[in-house]
């Protein structure tokens, strides 16, 4: 809608949105003729000329995207042209000359019952516009959003690169919101930031090209293919010379090394590896251990103790998936090719093998629990009461040490706690700790039995040019 709203030259945009209506109210030309209407709003597919200097318009039928989802009015000058596929059908429109007055352009969509927006759709909605219109040049259209001027709540930035066809800023650090991409600031699309290892902005400056929805741009788009050349350049640069990586620099290097894009030799140093600590650690630590191999998720209890306990070298799955690798064996085999590695270089096992014996639970007497502790499981089973079910209701709240489950249990008699995970809850504070254990509980129901859980009018028509 703002790229239909924009082609038109309008100098001020206001934009007010609530569950069930928006309006866009616009100061400019508007149309000025019954025969710009019928021209310009009465046909679809019209051919762009260049005397028209379009900057975003490709195939005039972007105002089609509003009809769908309510009732369109549209006042301009002394017209009103109104739009209502569930009364007038998709192919008709009402036209209506002598309204009251409006300058430029004002469009008011009364959604239809079935697209009225919940409260999170219309916060959700109002954030999106915001950031998908604050790149739009003040100083030549002032977009304005229930009241607030959008421009102002840009991010902080940086230009790092700057073309005649294209600029890109990155935005702050800590900031991982990935690549947002926008024609002349109007937002087109938005990037992973692991997908250039970048956090930022670009912006054309001259019309790229795009897709018939205009969320997306052409790969076949010259501009475009120069502008991620410089962005996937500008995304390596100096990477080799730090010790530490961001999360997306550190996946961008991944998926390139995975696609051969990268020499692994050159890469070999820098940490792209999380183990079962949540370190990171190189290819090069990898490649040298003679460990068996092992996977777990990031915040397995059992990764961690079998990793610190040198009971196996455990990758993490999220590092697996980083190389954009399925599974364990896939991600070894990608290493073994990588570093040109026999086929028996690496043994494979599992954190369960190698922990062995060390994997064993054990419950802890009463007369052992301290009076936190007793609090605690007191504040606990008066919780189970309200948001469990009979046998949990039923079943004893027990504290026990185990050096890869949070908590485990029998299905039948009793429920274990592991004591660091329940103090890590916040035992002897259970305010905090109740909200936090939800998720426990019900991880635990899941796994009954199982003792290793972890846990003047007229009707026109709309005609086609093509």
């Amino acid at each position: 809608m703002l790229n239909v709203n924009l082609e038109l030259k309008f100098l001020c945009v206001f934009l007010c949105v609530t569950r069930c209506c928006r309006t866009v109210s616009l100061f400019g030309r508007g149309f000025q003729t019954v025969e710009q209407v019928k021209e310009w709003f009465g046909k679809w597919g019209a051919v762009h000329v260049a005397t028209e200097t379009k900057q975003f318009g490709q195939f005039r039928m972007g105002r089609g995207q509003m009809f769908a989802y309510g009732r369109n009015v549209w006042h301009s000058n002394r017209f009103a042209i109104e739009v209502d596929i569930d009364k007038l059908g998709a192919s008709k429109y009402r036209l209506e000359s002598g309204s009251a007055f409006v300058e430029g352009c004002q469009i008011t969509i009364d959604l239809y019952p079935r697209h009225e927006l919940t409260g999170y759709s219309l916060g959700r909605l109002l954030i999106d516009l915001r950031e998908q219109t604050c790149w739009v040049d003040p100083d030549k259209t002032e977009i304005t959003l229930n009241g607030e001027l959008v421009a102002k709540t840009r991010p902080i930035t940086t230009v790092e690169i700057d073309t005649p066809e294209f600029t890109y800023m990155a935005m702050v650090a800590g900031c991982d919101r990935g690549l947002l991409v926008c024609n002349q600031g109007v937002y087109v699309r938005n990037y992973y930031a692991s997908h250039f290892g970048l956090n930022g902005v670009l912006n054309f400056k001259v019309q790229p090209e795009v897709n018939f929805a205009r969320n997306d741009i052409l790969d076949s788009c010259p501009i475009w293919k120069r502008a991620s050349e410089a962005l996937h350049k500008y995304g390596l640069q100096g990477v080799t010379k730090k010790s530490r990586l961001s999360v997306p620099e550190r996946t961008n290097v991944c998926a390139k090394l995975a696609a051969n894009v990268l020499d692994a030799a050159v890469y070999s140093d820098l940490p792209l590896v999380r183990v079962g600590t949540g370190r990171v650690v190189s290819l090069q630590k990898l490649v040298a251990t003679r460990l068996p191999i092992a996977a777990a998720k990031q915040d397995s209890t059992a990764g961690d103790t079998a990793h610190r306990l040198h009971k196996a070298f455990v990758v993490t799955e999220e590092t697996i998936s980083d190389f954009r690798c399925r599974d364990l064996d896939e991600f070894l085999k990608l290493v073994r090719n990588k570093f040109n590695l026999a086929d028996n270089r690496f043994t494979v096992t599992t954190v369960d093998e190698a922990l062995g014996d060390d994997a064993q639970a054990s419950v802890l007497p009463a007369e052992m629990y301290t009076k936190r502790e007793l609090k605690w499981l007191r504040k606990l089973v008066a919780a189970s009461r309200v948001v469990v079910d009979s046998w949990m209701r039923h079943s004893d709240m027990m504290i026990g040490t185990s050096p890869t489950s949070r908590a485990w249990t029998d299905g039948r008699q009793y429920i274990c706690f592991d004591r660091k995970f329940m103090r890590s809850l916040g035992c002897g504070y259970p305010q905090f700790a109740m909200p936090r254990l939800a998720n426990s509980i019900a991880a635990i129901k899941k796994t009954r039995g199982n003792p290793r859980c972890g846990g003047v009018s007229e009707t026109g028509q709309f005609g086609s040019k093509h």
